[in-house]
C-alpha cells in the first residue's frame, strides 16, 4: 500500500470512532477508572503462589542471577514484565480497531519494508 501522508481518511476516522463506541479504545473515562482502580489496590496485598518444581528452579536462578533479593522482589520485577507485555499488547489492538484492519500509515520519509528486508532481518543472528 503507497504511503499517501499522515492524514486519516474518513473512514479511518469512521472506523476509529466505530473502535472507541466498541470500546475497543480505551476513553478517557476508561483510562481514569483504570487509575483509580490500581489507586485503590496500591494497598499491600498478600497473594499464595504454588510452583512447579522447573519453575520453582527458574525463578532461584533467576532471583540469583538478577541479584534480586526475595522471592517477593522477584515477583513484583515478573509482573511488572508482564503488565508492559499487557500494555504493549493493548496499545496495538488498539492501534489497529483505530484504522479498522488498514494499515496505518507510515511517517513521511519511510519507506516499506520489503520481502527481502524481512528475510534478512529474520536471518540475522546476534
Amino acid at each position: 500500500m503507497p504511503h499517501t501522508g499522515t492524514r486519516k481518511s474518513a473512514a479511518q476516522r469512521q472506523a476509529g470512532q466505530e473502535a472507541v463506541e466498541r470500546g475497543a479504545v480505551p476513553t478517557s473515562k476508561a483510562k481514569e477508572e483504570a487509575k483509580k482502580a490500581r489507586d485503590r489496590a496500591a494497598e499491600k496485598s498478600v497473594v499464595q503462589l504454588r510452583l512447579r518444581g522447573e519453575e520453582s528452579v527458574d525463578l532461584e536462578y533467576s532471583m540469583r542471577v538478577l541479584a534480586l533479593g526475595s522471592t517477593s522482589e522477584a515477583l513484583r520485577e515478573g509482573l511488572r514484565l508482564l503488565h508492559r507485555e499487557a500494555s504493549e499488547v493493548e496499545a496495538a489492538q488498539n492501534i489497529e480497531a483505530f484504522y479498522g484492519g488498514e494499515q496505518a500509515p507510515l511517517p513521511d520519509g519511510v519507506v516499506p519494508a520489503q520481502e527481502a528486508d524481512l528475510t534478512a532481518a529474520d536471518n540475522s543472528q546476534w
